[in-house]
């Protein structure tokens, strides 16, 4: 049927190019973050304006660099999610990811026949 194709066929294909598409919007966005500050908008781009104007480095460098670590935080999320895998199914959503290391870390047991062995 229509709706197969486009959720079993389509919608997967194009899946990395919607979170590209989305993480080029969110980069737009924080990019204009100081320039909204200008009409006053509160927030980072604020304590950024505000420290350039007063030629307080130290304020502008906090906001600056919240501003990139959320930018660096948000374009690997969407990169993350975009990203075509080839796990293995049967893999539960805590055996992958962050949580898998630590579970790893943790000495937790391995999903059968995917055991390693150094």
């Amino acid at each position: 049927t229509p709706r197969q194709m486009l959720t079993r066929v389509q919608l997967p294909l194009a899946t990395s190019t919607i979170m590209a598409g989305l993480n080029q919007t969110l980069m737009l966005s924080l990019s204009m973050v100081v320039i909204a500050s200008m009409i006053s908008v509160g927030g980072l781009g604020q304590m950024v304006l505000r420290g350039i104007g007063r030629l307080d480095m130290g304020l502008a460098t906090v906001g600056g660099v919240g501003l990139v670590l959320l930018a660096i935080f948000l374009d690997r999320l969407t990169q993350a999610m975009g990203a075509r895998t080839s796990a293995d199914p049967s893999l539960r959503w805590y055996h992958t990811g962050p949580v898998g290391v630590v579970m790893r870390l943790c000495g937790a047991a391995q999903p059968q026949g995917r055991r390693k062995t150094a």
